[in-house]
């Protein structure tokens, strides 16, 4: 059975587990105005804008709590924004 992933943000599909897993690399957040108006500066993530995702990195579809669909396995703040790594399950 085929599953169908519709992301809104550009991420590359780095591998497929043994598990059936896939790993996601990319852009969590970026410095850009987006659709409403915010923009989420670089330096924010750094004062502790990941203090408490860190304890428990999942990763939601939609934003929604009860659709969670994987783990962040690394998390990187760079001049572009929020870098993620992601282990996407395979019950996704």
């Amino acid at each position: 059975m085929k599953k169908i992933f519709h992301i809104s943000s550009t991420f590359e599909k780095s591998n497929i587990n043994e598990d059936g897993s896939i790993v996601i690399k990319g852009l969590a957040s970026t410095n850009a105005l987006d659709r409403t108006g915010d923009v989420i500066d670089h330096n924010a993530w750094k004062e502790g804008g990941l203090d408490n995702y860190s304890g428990n990195p999942i990763i939601l579809f939609n934003h929604d709590y009860d659709r969670p669909i994987g783990r962040a396995t690394g998390l990187k703040v760079t001049e572009n924004g929020l870098e993620l790594e992601a282990k996407i399950s395979k019950s996704a």
